[in-house]
């Protein structure tokens, strides 16, 4: 027909102009003008007709197809808003073909959570993806059926599985029905709900198998919304139940052992545990039967699904309370016999030396009191010029190489100086090694000594005296016995003594007699003991010596006694020599006093054999030399 118009020429002007109005028109339709509009002249002719139902098609023509234009803007723009909504969901949503089993449309939400391009999803079979099995499996398959909340199976493109809740509703889209399916992920959700199931579990478990009773407190009333057995046996209820119906106050007695109101004590324990969210304190509980016991109690707060509840963990404290109150008494005790030993002690740290605890006694024996001496160490009770021994002696103390440190000079605060002996041990605490000192003052004991020493020695010579060799020879025949070592005695005596003291008078006597002591002395070995008997008679005890070896020092001994001229004053010089007795133990005898017997009839068989002679017993008994 476009063809056909375009072929009409321009009406001829000289025409009727009417009938060339009216072409114009139509030539106007026909190329598409909807506006073109025509008037004639009133009159009632057939092209009037023509042009009045011209006028009228163009209106209706015009009429139409903006109405078409309105629906196509209406169209688009709720096809936008539906996009719009379906983007803005946070929710996975895919819109089927419940005709074809095929998805037509998807929103961004549901890419990401099926793991795919949207290009392969849409025009997939719907339970490719969701809900992974045979359609008529599926929940809907009539489209005047409502789905909510269906537990379903959501297959990502990677094969993983994900657990999700699926809502289905019919929907008329173009005309047509169609099923919308919205969907959101819930696999974290449900394995946060299973961990949970199973903490809950684990939970319930370990509150029914501790050991420390434990139960809940729920406010506002605070009380006990639950207890484990351990807390029935405790305070001796027959049934949680029975135990749920009291109150915290009920296993209480009526005041804590400062004075205070329970009630009172126990709002103020509850108000610091909701504070700082946990509260550890010592409490005096008391079972169903009245009777008390003290208790190490815990409340924690505790946040679960927006409720607020306390924990209380108790835990029965009465033989740890015996224990300490027994330790108590026992350090009592302790500290009394530490402070009451009269010895001084003294414990310091091994590394650092300090002194860190006292006793009475080492306080009075050095003059300072407990504080002072607790800032002080072990170099500050020692003379200056003694502390490196002092140190070496308690590190062997402390290393357990030996067990005292005899005559160690101490220092009192004035500066004064006295001897103790140390007995020292090391103990270990924590790790840390202490050095315990026991300090005994041996003042009165040296005293005591060199009385004994003084009373032991010849006033004349500085010699052990009569009664101090028996002593000695007492001492290494016993050490004789118990290591079967032979000892040897000399019994020496100086020939003619007489004649000295008449020729020269007895301070010259007592002189030689000064002198010959000195001059056995010197040679005597360290182990010897030269003893003046008596007069001019002198004992040398020869440990651990044969009767060869014994001949031989005694011989030794005349030859130098014959050679060395002795001082008498007044610048005269004498020579003297000597008659010598050699007995051996136990081959001479038996006892102490046959051994003597024996060096003394030797030292008789050398004056009668001339004197200036060295004779054995056994030559003695021979009647030769």
């Amino acid at each position: 027909m476009a063809e056909g118009v375009s072929r009409v020429t321009s009406p001829n002007h000289n025409e009727d102009p009417r009938l060339a109005d009216l072409l114009e028109v139509i030539f106007k339709f026909a190329a598409g003008d909807l506006t073109a509009r025509g008037t004639l002249s009133d009159d009632e002719s057939a092209l009037d007709g023509v042009m009045a139902g011209i006028n009228i098609l163009g209106e209706e023509l015009e009429a139409n197809v903006a109405g078409n234009k309105q629906a196509q803007e209406a169209s688009l723009e709720s096809e936008n808003r539906l996009r719009t909504v379906l983007e803005s969901v946070q929710a996975g949503i895919v819109i089927i073909d419940p005709e074809a089993h095929r998805i037509v449309d998807v929103n961004s939400f549901a890419v990401r959570m099926i793991g795919a391009p949207k290009e392969s999803i849409i025009g997939a079979v719907c339970h490719k993806f969701i809900c992974p099995a045979e359609w008529d499996q599926c929940p809907v398959t009539n489209l005047h059926q409502t789905v909510d909340n269906s537990e379903r199976v959501l297959l990502t493109a990677t094969g993983e599985r994900r657990d999700i809740i699926k809502t289905v509703t019919a929907i008329q889209l173009g005309g047509r029905s169609h099923l919308l399916e919205s969907f959101i992920d819930v696999t974290e959700r449900k394995r946060t709900e299973e961990a949970l199931r199973a903490n809950e579990e684990s939970y319930r478990q370990l509150f029914e198998s501790s050991r420390d009773a434990l139960m809940t407190l729920a406010p506002p009333s605070w009380r006990f919304t639950s207890a484990n057995q351990a807390t029935l046996e405790l305070f001796g209820a027959a049934s949680t139940a029975a135990f749920t119906e009291l109150g915290p106050w009920k296993v209480s007695p009526e005041r804590q052992p400062d004075g205070r109101s329970s009630d009172e004590k126990a709002q103020e324990m509850i108000a610091t545990a909701m504070r700082e969210g946990k509260n550890f304190f010592e409490w005096e509980h008391q079972r169903l039967d009245g009777s008390p016991f003290p208790a190490d109690v815990l409340l924690t707060r505790m946040d679960v699904g927006g409720e607020v509840f306390l924990q209380a963990t108790v835990r029965d404290i009465t033989e740890r309370k015996r224990a300490e109150q027994a330790l108590s008494e026992s350090e009592a005790l302790l500290r009394t016999i530490f402070d009451s030993v009269q010895d001084g002690i003294l414990l310091a740290e091994v590394q650092s030396q300090k002194f860190i605890m006292v006793n009475d006694s080492i306080c009075r024996m050095l003059g300072y009191s407990r504080d002072e001496l607790l800032e002080l160490g072990v170099e500050d009770i020692h003379p200056e010029k003694d502390v490196g021994n002092v140190v070496l002696q308690m590190a062997r103390l402390a290393k357990n190489e030996i067990s005292l440190a005899p005559n160690l000079p101490v220092k009192r605060k004035d500066g004064t100086v006295f001897h103790a002996d140390i007995n020292g041990t090391t103990i270990q605490v924590k790790g840390i090694s202490f050095l315990v000192g026991v300090f005994r003052d041996i003042t009165e004991r040296q005293r005591a000594e060199q009385a004994e020493e003084l009373a032991s020695r010849d006033g004349l010579t500085n010699l052990y005296n009569h009664r101090r060799f028996y002593s000695f020879l007492k001492d290494e025949i016993i050490r004789t016995q118990r290591f079967n070592r032979p000892v040897s005695l000399l019994m020496l005596d100086i020939d003619h003594f007489k004649r000295v003291n008449d020729t020269y008078g007895h301070q010259a006597g007592d002189a030689i007699i000064k002198g010959l002591s000195d001059l056995q002395v010197q040679q005597a070995r360290t182990v010897d003991r030269v003893c003046r008997y008596g007069g001019e008679e002198f004992m040398v005890i020869l440990p651990e010596t044969d009767a060869t070896m014994a001949m031989q020092i005694a011989e030794r001994l005349r030859a130098t006694v014959e050679r060395q001229p002795f001082d008498i004053g007044g610048g005269m010089m004498v020579r003297i020599t000597v008659s010598i007795g050699v007995a051996t133990y136990p081959q001479q005898a038996n006892a102490l006093e046959e051994f003597v017997k024996a060096a003394d009839l030797a030292l008789y068989a050398a004056k009668e054999g001339g004197r200036n002679r060295v004779t054995r017993y056994e030559a003695a008994m021979a009647g030769k030399d």
